[in-house]
């Protein structure tokens, strides 16, 4: 899909942590997306299927804008 860019994957089937019920799918992916719409677009047939969705952003660069972001960040 256009706008978002997926980095990493991780899928874990059976219990991934203690107090989600037996056999239950968990995935954690790490993605890149021009913004906030292009992720929902990405998510959302997911949402429809009954899937339930956390997005927890861990840094937000500007497109484009990575090198002198890193510059700063790295100041």
């Amino acid at each position: 899909m256009p706008g978002v860019k997926r980095l990493a994957q991780y899928m874990c089937v059976g219990i991934p942590f203690p107090g989600v019920p037996p056999n239950t799918m968990g995935g954690f992916s790490i993605s890149e997306a021009e913004s906030a719409e292009a992720m929902a677009a990405r998510l959302y047939p997911l949402a429809l299927a009954g899937a339930t969705i956390h997005v927890v952003p861990l840094m937000e660069l500007p497109v484009g804008g990575t090198v002198e972001a890193e510059k700063k960040y790295r100041a």
